[in-house]
């Protein structure tokens, strides 16, 4: 299992990814400004959703759906993403900034993921 962080900060808080490879699978924890919580949980295999629950009133399943699809897709497993992301007073503008961070992010995941294969001893 190998397990890394990414994070960054956004109007003043902390946007993080938590990112867990299993040994069949991955999960990401994506929570971030003045509350973290549970907004939306994605899982998708391959490529392809299978499952979305979002919490009434939440947004979040923008992040979980679309880092599960793009994660499972690229690593060819099952990936769950959940995702908790709270700013007061969150604008059109604000959450346009919050969603181009995560896509920010989530290129960096892969960056990291890459380092950590390359750096794993062949058996």
């Amino acid at each position: 299992m190998r397990k890394w962080t990414v994070e960054r900060s956004l109007f003043g808080w902390p946007l993080r990814a938590e990112v867990t490879l299993l040994d069949e699978g991955a999960h990401v924890l994506f929570t971030g400004g003045v509350r973290t919580h549970v907004g939306a949980v994605s899982i998708a295999e391959n490529g392809c959703a299978l499952s979305h629950v979002q919490r009434p009133g939440h947004r979040d399943g923008e992040i979980s759906r679309r880092w599960a699809e793009a994660l499972s897709g690229r690593w060819r497993c099952c990936v769950t993403v959940a995702c908790g992301v709270h700013y007061d007073g969150a604008d059109r503008q604000m959450i346009q900034q919050i969603l181009a961070q995560a896509e920010d992010m989530l290129a960096q995941v892969w960056r990291e993921e890459r380092k950590t294969h390359e750096v794993q001893p062949e058996v």
